[in-house]
């Protein structure tokens, strides 16, 4: 049966603030085939994800749900992960889905050639997933709580082509894997069969590894220099692990509007590592989100929910352990960091008002359409009033505010 009502085709122009991965579990359940485990504990992120207020959540075929379609033909029971996926949001929070012939990570232990030597059974797949979930009433999932309009069409294929694959088990040479030309091969049938599925939908892609960097880019432009590529985006999607306050971030996504104009560009994975301190990580979270609304991006996504546990040896490589919004705590369980706090209170106040448009004033702030000004670096004299973001206090107008600060325009 269709859906009473379906909701329009998710707004890009309000600036949203996501969260990657934020529904995910650990694959030492999915590979036992615990599915109560497995939606016990997407529950209880999604508990984390309504507490933060957030807008968007990002799946990843490279972690959850693990619906690549070299996935789907080893393990076709994998359809039931992405099942509890959806049951777990509930509607209550938009997913973006990601698909991709071969897991979106490490992809080149999977394969010699990316690019799939049969691009009619790759689409076919596509299509099944989409239609899984658009809600049309047509072999649509039992009990689908609401509709996924989003998806994104692999991940970082500009790091799969420049570096070999993370935990990589055989030899082979980057440079011939994922080359621009076959991933705009891949984004371009992979967008013909999502929308000939769901109309509706929206594509993103590319979600390039180094949009600032020269081969990140170089990488872009040889994408768009295949017919259809640029046609085959709703959405660019850009990534950065950048040690900064969002400079490097906001360089790159000037470079994917002058390739890219008029296309709305979503910051689908960035942080910040709480190794310069609890309270720096959380001002480099707005310093990051200002940076990017500043630069012309409209939704940036936190990587990720909540701190792996701590390892016994914590120089052992491995992971992110320091850059996700919640800790995890003996026992089980998590607890805030301060940069939770942070996203928490301004997710709340972006329901009220939008980043979307906001211009950059001075070195330390961005200034919204309705004359707020969210300041990330430095202080500043509080006309009206303000709110701190870390600490939540108030301040009045007459005030002077350090960053990080919501502050509002006086009263006419």
């Amino acid at each position: 049966m269709q859906l009473a009502a379906l909701p329009p085709p998710p707004a890009i122009d309000r600036f949203q603030l996501g969260i990657n991965e934020a529904l995910a579990v650990p694959s030492k359940f999915r590979e036992a085939g615990d599915l109560p485990r497995v939606e016990a504990a997407l529950v209880l992120d999604m508990e984390s994800v309504a507490w933060l207020g957030a807008d968007l959540v990002r799946g990843h075929t490279g972690n959850f749900p693990a619906i690549s379609c070299s996935d789907l033909s080893r393990q076709p029971s994998a359809i039931a992960d992405a099942d509890a996926w959806v049951r777990a949001a509930g509607g209550k929070v938009g997913l973006v889905g990601m698909v991709s012939p071969w897991p979106g990570n490490q992809t080149g232990n999977y394969t010699e050639d990316y690019l799939p030597d049969d691009l009619a059974a790759y689409e076919a797949c596509v299509r099944g997933i989409v239609e899984r979930y658009d809600g049309d009433g047509t072999a649509d999932m039992p009990g689908l709580p609401a509709p996924v309009l989003l998806w994104e069409v692999d991940n970082e294929p500009d790091l799969k082509n420049t570096n070999t694959a993370r935990g990589a088990t055989r030899d082979y040479d980057p440079r011939q894997f994922a080359r621009p030309d076959e991933y705009a091969a891949v984004l371009i049938s992979s967008a013909r069969a999502i929308r000939e599925a769901s109309p509706s939908a929206r594509v993103l892609g590319l979600g390039l590894y180094r949009p600032h960097a020269p081969n990140g880019r170089g990488y872009l432009r040889e994408v768009l220099a295949t017919p259809g590529a640029s046609d085959a985006l709703d959405i660019v999607s850009l990534h950065t692990y950048a040690d900064d306050d969002g400079a490097l971030l906001a360089s790159g996504i000037a470079a994917a509007r002058v390739a890219l104009p008029g296309k709305p560009i979503w910051v689908t994975e960035t942080n910040a590592d709480d190794k310069h301190g609890p309270e720096e990580q959380a001002r480099r979270l707005v310093a990051i989100v200002a940076r990017s609304a500043g630069a012309g991006a409209s939704a940036v996504f936190w990587h990720t929910l909540a701190d792996p546990p701590a390892r016994p040896d914590p120089s052992a490589p491995g992971g992110m352990p320091g850059t996700a919004l919640f800790r995890s705590v003996p026992g089980g369980g998590v607890e805030p960091k301060p940069v939770a706090e942070v996203f928490r209170r301004l997710a709340e106040r972006l329901r009220a008002d939008d980043l979307a448009g906001a211009t950059m004033l001075g070195d330390g702030a961005v200034k919204l359409r309705s004359g707020t000004v969210l300041l990330f670096d430095g202080s500043a004299p509080v006309l009206g009033r303000a709110t701190h973001l870390l600490s939540g206090r108030s301040f009045d107008a007459g005030s002077i505010v350090v960053a990080p600060a919501w502050i509002e325009p006086d009263s006419p």
